[in-house]
């Protein structure tokens, strides 16, 4: 679909959106490259680039200006094309279209060049979401609004961040060889320091126009569960679940949106649930701040209270941070350790009871119910837990000086927590946490907070947009590890299914092929590529196998047979025994060759040879078993189908939890399944694979507690939903 038909059949407010993208872009663009001088001057200075360095770079001056209008051009030209591209599918076909499009061609990448290109656009888009992720998130909702039937996402949103960033590169791209490598670079780095990072304000003001025409003014979103049989990236719709807590989003007076990120729970009025349900246990004096309640409450203003209740976590919080109190006041049951620690302090200095409304401690409660299923939470490996748990005293400063805490899923204490327990998912268990990145930046950041925050939440901003900073740094790094991977798996994929394709193959020879000679092919792949030696070696093996199965109709074709197969058999065995594959299985499947080459050795065809269809058991096999049984009540069976259906609605990007026979266990991302080959295969956090299965593996290790799924919701919505339940429950 042409451009100008799509823009002509687009609702006004969304070519609004359109044009007032463009029109930002575009201004920002014709003044950074009208005069670059500055903007290259600060770039060197940042870089700390050395004389020789910071001469070539400011010789990319006169390249910008030179190519001034032609880079102008070539972007707006680009966007429209890429927002016409994503808006000109069927709406149901959006999402998974543009992110298979995405995927395919980035997995297309022939040279170092364009791998640092697509690293340089991964790491803009990351650190845009970070940034502007309720914005995206209320954005997307508002497209999905006005053209029914859109799925889009902050992904695949036709003003999302990735598709200016990529209009970007496409300008780059069409001067061809006028701009070098280093010119790109450069030109990338100037675009992320000052177009890129400032879209935020942009978003903030197409939302702002969206809902003042009454397009979603309030944006009310269920929370998402994700039990074992449920599909984790589906957006249910409000119709089809009755959500534990309704979340609203509001447009304040000037404008601005205040929204939660992808999805999950947000409640204006939760802080006032919990008080109410708190307010049917005080009679029984349940929790262990009831003690500090009534503590100069006749004759002390609440916010008064409030402020003297902080000053003395203040001091506690110190004395915790020097060690005299152990760090962490020594239990996990932070209001009862808190009751007793806040009776010694008045005690031993003499002071009056510290005033405590009953407001204030039923936030103390409420805060010691979070931190109790955080230190609690299975997903986030123990070390950072023990991190974590040094956070409960400033916590309960930030809940108590602001109850938003609770109520607005981007209050930035919130999002920090959330943060850090979506990256422990991926934490690797059994190593040395000093030597690692990831335990070192969350250690800083907790210390910086148990050392620094006293009363201004600020700090949380500047340590959550840091570790925005961090993570979309390691993120860019792995995406390109997980494209090369990608790559490897395609290359393979496609040269296996060419050869399959082409001939009645047995199913024992199939299930070589697409089993054991598959690891043999990648491995050859990482060696050299699909240009190298080692991969036309293996394919060359592959088509020797493949020949020498196929019906043999003369003499002249037997006799070749008869000499090729001892050259055949060894080099099979050679390629398995590469892989460390296990000695026994390579008998058994060299063996397994044997009648079928006999046979053919004295021209017959063999039965196996007829039937041409594999015996290897897939998702697709398990599940239609499972669907005939669906009638049996046994519990292994009804076991199984759980697990079959929690496999097939895992998705790429998933971390799985596998545990050895050792007890030991491994996490692993899913970045890669092929439903042909009926493979899955999981990496650590370093984008190492760690697992490699088929439905059958997967389906066995959920049923026996070999695999879990890890939990997708993040970490502070699970843990308030955990306390609505247990209060409600209690």
């Amino acid at each position: 679909m042409a451009s100008g038909t799509v823009n002509a059949l687009l609702p006004p407010h969304i070519a609004s959106a359109q044009r007032k993208l463009r029109e930002y872009v575009r201004k920002q663009l014709d003044a950074l490259l009208k005069n670059p001088d500055e903007a290259l001057a600060a770039l060197a200075d940042q870089q700390g680039a050395k004389d020789a360095a910071r001469r070539s770079t400011f010789d990319i001056t006169s390249w910008l200006r030179d190519h001034h209008t032609r880079l102008i051009d070539n972007f707006v030209q680009s966007y429209d094309a890429n927002f016409t591209r994503a808006v000109g599918f069927a709406p149901s076909m959006v999402s998974s279209q543009v992110a298979m499009d995405t995927k395919k061609s980035s997995l297309q990448l022939v040279d170092e060049q364009e791998m640092e290109e697509s690293l340089a656009v991964t790491g803009m888009v990351e650190r845009v979401n970070n940034t502007c992720g309720d914005g995206l998130y209320a954005l997307a909702q508002r497209f999905n609004q006005v053209l029914a039937g859109a799925q889009f996402d902050e992904q695949t949103l036709p003003v999302g961040p990735r598709v200016v960033c990529e209009a970007f590169r496409g300008a780059l791209l069409s001067l061809g060889t006028d701009a070098t490598t280093e010119m790109k670079q450069v030109a990338f780095k100037l675009f992320d320091k000052h177009i890129a990072r400032s879209l935020g304000d942009v978003y903030n003001e197409i939302n702002a126009d969206m809902a003042a025409a009454g397009i979603l003014p309030e944006i009310k979103i269920v929370i998402r569960r994700q039990p074992d049989n449920a599909a984790p990236r589906k957006q249910p719709s409000a119709s089809a679940e009755q959500p534990a807590t309704a979340a609203v989003v509001r447009t304040t007076s000037s404008g601005e949106t205040v929204v939660p990120q992808r999805g999950v729970m947000v409640d204006a009025g939760l802080f006032e649930k919990l008080n109410q349900l708190f307010g049917s246990h005080l009679g029984g004096g349940t929790f262990a701040t009831s003690s500090l309640v009534g503590h100069g409450e006749t004759t002390t203003p609440p916010e008064q209270a409030t402020r003297e209740l902080v000053n003395t976590l203040s001091t506690l919080q110190r004395s915790a941070a020097s060690g005299i109190t152990g760090g962490t006041l020594g239990s996990q049951d932070l209001a009862a350790a808190l009751v007793k620690a806040i009776t010694e302090l008045q005690t031993n200095q003499n002071q009056a009871p510290t005033p405590v409304t009953q407001m204030d401690a039923n936030t103390i409660d409420i805060v010691a119910l979070l931190f109790e299923f955080v230190l609690d939470d299975n997903n986030i490996p123990g070390s950072l837990r023990a991190l974590i748990s040094k956070l409960q005293l400033p916590y309960l400063k930030v809940a108590l000086l602001d109850k938003d805490f609770f109520n607005n899923y981007a209050h930035p204490a919130r999002r920090l927590l959330n943060e850090l327990g979506h990256a422990g998912i991926g934490w690797r268990h059994g190593e040395d946490p000093l030597d690692d990145p990831l335990y070192k930046k969350v250690s800083a950041i907790v210390e910086k907070i148990v050392s620094g925050f006293d009363a201004d939440v600020s700090l949380f901003q500047q340590l959550l947009d840091d570790f925005a900073e961090f993570v979309a740094v390691e993120n860019s790094t792995g995406e390109m590890q997980e494209l090369i991977i990608g790559r490897t798996k395609n290359d393979v994929k496609e040269i296996i299914e060419q050869k399959i394709a082409k001939q009645t193959i047995p199913a024992l020879v199939h299930d070589f092929l697409v089993g054991p000679w598959r690891e043999v092919l990648e491995a050859a792949h990482k060696k050299g590529g699909s240009k190298g030696d080692a991969w036309e070696r293996t394919v060359q093996v592959a088509d020797e196998l493949i020949w020498s199965i196929q019906p043999k109709a003369n003499a002249e074709s037997r006799t070749r047979l008869v000499k090729m197969l001892p050259t055949l058999l060894r080099s099979l065995r050679t390629g398995l025994q590469s892989i460390d594959y296990d000695a026994a299985k390579i008998d058994q499947h060299l063996h397994s060759l044997q009648p079928l080459h006999m046979a053919l050795l004295h021209g017959k065809l063999p039965e196996e040879l007829a039937a041409g269809k594999s015996n290897k058991g897939t998702l697709g096999t398990v599940l239609a078993e499972s669907s005939q049984q669906k009638g049996d009540t046994d519990p292994m069976e009804q076991a199984r189908k759980k697990a079959a259906d929690t496999v097939q609605s895992l998705a790429t990007g998933e971390w799985l939890e596998f545990v050895k026979g050792d007890k030991s266990s491994v996490r692993g991302k899913l970045i890669w399944h092929s439903a042909v080959f009926d493979d899955y295969t999981f990496v650590n956090r370093m984008y190492k694979v760690v697992a490699e299965r088929n439905s059958a593996q997967l389906i066995d290790e959920f049923v026996n507690g070999g695999a879990r799924r890890l939990e997708q919701v993040p970490l502070i919505d699970r843990a308030l939903d955990a306390v609505m339940a247990k209060l409600k429950g209690g």
